[in-house]
């Protein structure tokens, strides 16, 4: 009788220390970018940036294909072979040469496309990126078969870290927006250095067709997700860039990268902790929903506060980057809200994944890509702020769909799927609330600064207030998962 408890508590200890080490990984890479986004954008032009979000419509592409989802079987399998690996290993890099090739090729034709004489040479350049995508993803997955993150985490923050440091180093020296492209180009690289080291891999000279036909037969469905996760995630900036122009393209760009940098350090990181914690319980429907709901209102207790936080001080986060940024503050906090949905998407997902359903995740983001870019042209004639409107109306308009497909799965009601993101929802909502009667009565004469700090503290001070009094239930429960990273023992 013990044995299945111990397991658990494996099972919650591993979870908890490699969820703390992605999160802080990702919360320091976030930084990192955005204080490079900060120099850079000071020194070039919304067009510019425009130009730099064009450049990632296009290698946006081949990065979903060559994302994690390939390597899944990697680590999902029970039984892992040698030739798996080589396999998938050799398949990868003779699929990314020939995607790097065919958009340096490309590169003339897209920037004739998008009207942008100066997008085909960067294009060509950043293309490098996507080979070097390629060599890091296998030993990577290596790493999270094993619930190594935290290898993963030092590897990210120490190549983020010195191209971030190199990227301004460019800025300053007159580099402009090829400070992004190198900062983009060193940091791929440099991971891919230090994930080799660690793992010491050294792929065989071997491929198997039978071994191919497994891992690309169980991760074919992810490809597809991969590619409506593109196209829902993507079209807005394919219709701003072609519809409206690269000046508003570079405003909704600025302000994805705002939102991003809060969503990425949150969602990105539960969403690779959630399909590898639920994949070792798939069997167990029991624990399957023990684990949504607690990862639902955890996921939900960080997220909720930072999108409403976020979308309450944008003024201020606008007015750190410059006035010439300030259409942005109103997408900033269209996209903040819309970003709300993640606690619930994440934990969907996973669900879908782990327990085997991958073709009814596939629908349910073809549904929402589908709706997303119909209403993005339905509003394309107000511009950037119509398609931040269309991305916040789809989101809420196919969650329904997203629980229903959950309830089928795990068989909870959609009050039971609500019910462990309720309070953390209302102690945002209360927090906005305080922070707007703050923004009444603040002298306006005080500095940003000042202005920043008292939003901060306020805003942390009244949702913990909150949560503190309607649900200390939850507030131990994340304690406790502090106290397990601290202490290192259940």
């Amino acid at each position: 009788m013990d044995q299945p408890n111990n397991a658990g508590k494996d099972l919650k200890r591993a979870s908890v220390h490699a969820g703390a080490w992605v999160v802080f990984g990702s919360a320091l890479s976030g930084l990192i970018g955005m204080v490079v986004f900060m120099f850079v954008s000071k020194l070039v032009t919304p067009e510019e940036i425009g130009t730099v979000a064009i450049i990632d419509l296009v290698l946006g592409l081949g990065l979903r294909a060559l994302s994690t989802g390939i390597t899944e079987p990697l680590v999902q399998f029970s039984r892992l072979e040698r030739k798996h690996v080589d396999t998938l290993f050799w398949s990868i890099q003779l699929f990314g040469w020939i995607l790097c090739v065919t958009v340096i090729q490309a590169s003339p034709a897209i920037g004739s496309f998008f009207h942008s004489h100066t997008l085909s040479n960067m294009l060509a350049i950043s293309s490098i990126a996507l080979y070097l995508q390629t060599m890091v993803l296998v030993p990577q997955a290596l790493l999270a078969r094993d619930m190594r993150f935290d290898s993963i985490t030092r590897a990210s923050i120490h190549s983020d870290g010195i191209a971030g440091l190199c990227a301004i180093c460019a800025a300053m020296a007159g580099a402009g927006i090829w400070s992004l492209i190198l900062q983009r180009l060193l940091q791929t690289f440099l991971f891919l250095c230090f994930i080799v080291l660690t793992t010491k891999f050294i792929p065989q000279v071997q491929w198997s067709k039978k071994h191919f036909k497994e891992v690309i037969g169980f991760s074919s469905s992810r490809l597809a997700d991969n590619f409506a996760l593109y196209c829902d995630q993507n079209a807005p900036r394919f219709l701003l860039g072609y519809f409206a122009g690269a000046a508003n393209l570079g405003y909704y760009a600025f302000a994805k990268n705002i939102t991003d940098s809060v969503l990425k350090s949150i969602s990105m990181p539960i969403r690779t902790i959630a399909l590898s914690t639920l994949s070792k319980v798939q069997s167990d429907t029991h624990r399957v929903r023990a684990i949504y709901a607690s990862g639902l209102s955890f996921t939900a207790g960080i997220l909720a506060p930072c999108c409403v936080g976020v979308a309450c001080i944008a003024p201020e986060v606008v007015e750190f980057f410059g006035s010439k940024w300030s259409e942005s503050v109103l997408l900033i906090q269209l996209l903040a809200i819309a970003s709300l949905r993640s606690a619930f998407q994440v934990w969907n997902a996973a669900i879908l994944r782990a327990l085997g359903f991958p073709r009814a995740l596939l629908m349910l983001t073809i549904l929402r890509a589908a709706t997303s870019s119909i209403l993005c042209l339905m509003l394309m004639r107000y511009g950037a702020t119509g398609v931040c409107v269309a991305i916040l109306i789809s989101g809420f308009l196919t969650s329904p769909f997203a629980m229903r497909l959950t309830r089928v799965t795990l068989g909870m009601q959609w009050f039971e799927q609500v019910k462990p993101a309720l309070i953390p929802f209302l102690g945002a909502a209360a927090m906005a609330f305080c922070l707007s009667l703050c923004r009444l009565w603040l002298p306006q004469e005080l500095t940003l600064y000042y202005r920043s700090a008292i939003f901060l503290l306020l805003g942390c001070a009244s949702y913990i207030c909150f949560i503190f009094t309607f649900d200390r239930a939850a507030l131990a429960t994340w304690l406790h998962y502090f106290a397990i990273i601290k202490n290192k023992r259940v």
